[in-house]
């Protein structure tokens, strides 16, 4: 019969791998009313959500998330009407 040995791999101490933590994420305050009605109206203009984060200075999820979050896709889609009914009576 034959025996096998388990293999149990060790880590020599001169090693000394750094601690990794985790980088801190700079998370910015709630939204103000400026930016909500700010991301409203660009989103109103079809504005993608990627430029909307750019001019906001805010990540494309987090303008989408937003507005997905507070029910204002209605309201976009309102001020998007009102637009295009303010250039068709021109």
């Amino acid at each position: 019969m034959i025996e096998f040995a388990a293999f149990k791999p060790t880590i020599p101490d001169k090693f000394d791998l750094p601690v990794i933590r985790k980088s801190e994420v700079n998370k910015r305050a709630a939204w103000s009313k400026a930016d909500h009605k700010i991301l409203m109206a660009l989103r109103a203009m079809h504005v993608p959500y990627k430029d909307c984060g750019i001019l906001l200075n805010r990540t494309a999820e987090s303008c989408s998330m937003f507005l997905h979050n507070t029910g204002a896709l209605v309201e976009v889609n309102q001020l998007r009407k009102q637009l295009i009914d303010n250039i068709m009576s021109v």
